[in-house]
């Protein structure tokens, strides 16, 4: 009789065992082939990180190449260039006879004592542009004031008229119309100049969108950044931002540790040394509105280093402008300071270019200032 042969099970486990180390083998001969040690098991696989000189090597055969380091320039690729670049933004303020303008690709700071007239030079700067150029398009960020109360200021300095006998009372007429179409306090040959302003300000400004008027309370340094970059991409004609003020932009908690700025100095320092950055790869003018320091209580101590927890910022910007208010001079101050508030007729506000790249530094002027209607110029223009 036949017997059935029963398979051999150690047979069959001994050729499975040898088949899985032929497997292992392989895989290591795999992974030895392709210059890679083999893998722990893990839940999930990490990429290896590129060495540093991969990525050295990446970076240079990215780069630009030098060939420009040493190749001659020549005259008509200067006057390309000069063709190329915009010219300064006049603001049509004088100082001693020099035009006051702003350099594309320049940071520019108006700083002033708390209530010596900050923003309303931001706003007399910005209608002078739009009202001398009529392609011109300006955007006005306010970390302070809302956009509506800063509008109406605009229309103050474009009506550029005494609403009613009151002294500084036009800020509140003018608000009062704005929201209520009340005229009652108005004196009554003012009345139509006040309506016919406001509508054409809208009209003329607002709803053209030639200047726009936005809240950045909640913009950190980051964001602004990136709000400018896309206002230059999607505004045509953009001839200047106008950011009020300086001292209310923060950082957000990643750059502060990416540059280890560990005072509100050294943050400030940064937030200047980009918002210069931006200006230049943007090609526009960034002017901002500074706060002086409590040091300057005279007319003689407007300095550029006093601006209020700004360490080097006149190293960083390229137009420093003091502004000081004649009229708010304290009567005991000392004798130089007296001086030259006597000489500047003890009104209107005092302009002095403190550093300039472009601008003769140490000029000044007392240019009349209105402070019911807020308007600011030039007394033989």
């Amino acid at each position: 009789e036949t017997q059935t042969s029963k398979p051999n099970k150690n047979k069959q486990t001994k050729e499975t065992n040898t088949q899985t180390n032929k497997n292992k083998t392989n895989k290591l001969n795999d992974a030895y082939q392709t210059n890679k040690q083999p893998s722990k098991p893990t839940n999930q696989t990490k990429e290896p990180k590129p060495p540093k000189q991969a990525n050295e090597l990446r970076r240079i055969e990215n780069a630009k190449s030098y060939t420009e380091l040493y190749t001659p320039d020549s005259i008509d690729a200067d006057r390309e260039r000069f063709n190329a670049a915009k010219e300064a933004i006049n603001t049509h303020i004088r100082i001693n006879k020099v035009d006051l303008t702003l350099a594309p690709k320049s940071l520019c700071v108006f700083a002033a004592p708390t209530g010596h007239g900050k923003t309303t030079t931001l706003i007399n700067v910005a209608l002078n542009i739009l009202q001398h150029d009529a392609d011109a398009r300006v955007v006005f960020l306010t970390y302070e004031e809302p956009p509506e109360k800063i509008r109406s200021y605009f229309i103050n300095v474009y009506l550029n008229t005494a609403l009613n006998a009151q002294q500084n009372s036009n800020r509140d007429l003018i608000r009062t119309y704005i929201n209520r179409g009340d005229l009652k306090y108005v004196q009554f040959e003012n009345r139509q100049k006040l309506v016919d302003a406001v509508d054409t300000f809208y009209n003329v400004y607002i709803h053209s969108g030639r200047l726009l008027i936005k809240p950045a309370y909640s913009l950190k340094l980051d964001e602004l950044t990136e709000a400018i970059r896309q206002l230059k991409k999607n505004v045509d004609g953009l001839a200047g931002l106008f950011i009020d003020y300086f001292q209310l932009i923060y950082a957000d908690a990643k750059l502060k540790r990416e540059y280890g700025t560990n005072s509100r100095q050294e943050e400030l320092k940064q937030i200047c040394s980009i918002l210069r950055q931006t200006a230049d790869e943007e090609n526009i003018p960034i002017a901002l509105a500074a706060q002086f320091n409590r040091d300057v209580k005279n007319i003689i101590d407007v300095h550029e280093t006093c601006i209020r927890e700004a360490a080097d910022i006149e190293q960083i910007a390229e137009t420093i402008v003091g502004v000081y208010d004649v009229r708010r001079q304290p009567k005991n101050g000392d004798k130089d300071s007296i001086t030259t508030a006597n000489n500047a007729g003890n009104k209107g506000l005092y302009f002095k270019i403190l550093k300039s790249r472009h601008l003769p530094a140490g000029e000044y002027e007392v240019l009349d200032y209105d402070p019911n209607t807020n308007k600011i110029e030039n007394s033989e223009l």
